[in-house]
């Protein structure tokens, strides 16, 4: 029996943030004037931020990870649209669309944990998200612990749930890069 749910993984600017605490990412080259050859980053970095100063954001942006599954979305719920690349709470209208055509024709996906507090969902755990920072490499999807619960949906398709900590956060048991970079760093380590 599968005792883990896969989940892909959505990156998007928080832009309500003052600080570059948490996840962020590189939006201008930087090399340090002091150390040129050890302290520099590139656009596209990514890192754990502890910076709060006001100047850091002309390198840096703050993001958050919404993790996403192809359950069905409803009324109320949030959703990454991948058209928009955006992040929205589920309304009567587009719930109802939901049940006639689909998540995929409709070409979104219900999001089931993330680091904004905002929507009121399980929470994606700080050591986590540090992991997920420290290989520098945007994740594709991540594996989480399920629980023993679950519902079914619309369409009596049976949804497991993330098993959830006391914190309400997510058991997350490990990140899935592309394929491609698994060829690439053993080509590296092995050559051809």
């Amino acid at each position: 029996m599968n005792e883990t749910i896969e989940c892909e993984v959505v990156m998007l600017p928080n832009k309500s943030a003052q600080t570059c605490l948490g996840l962020i990412k590189c939006i201008k080259d930087w090399t340090s004037s002091c150390f040129p050859d050890e302290d520099k980053n590139k656009k596209g970095d990514i890192s754990f931020g502890k910076n709060v100063s006001k100047g850091v954001f002309e390198y840096w942006r703050p993001q958050h990870l919404h993790l996403t599954s192809n359950e069905e979305v409803k009324e109320g719920e949030p959703y990454y649209d991948f058209f928009y690349n955006t992040v929205n709470i589920c309304n009567d209208v587009l719930a109802a669309n939901v049940k006639a055509q689909g998540m995929v024709n409709l070409e979104i996906a219900k999001v089931v944990a993330t680091t904004d507090t905002s929507f009121c969902l399980p929470i994606i755990p700080e050591m986590a998200v540090k992991k997920y920072a420290d290989k520098n490499i945007i994740a594709e999807k991540v594996l989480l612990l399920r629980s023993s619960h679950g519902y079914y949906d619309s369409k009596e398709k049976w949804c497991w749930q993330p098993l959830l900590s006391g914190n309400n956060e997510v058991v997350v048991i490990r990140w899935i890069y592309p394929a491609s970079l698994a060829q690439e760093q053993a080509t590296k380590i092995y050559g051809k």
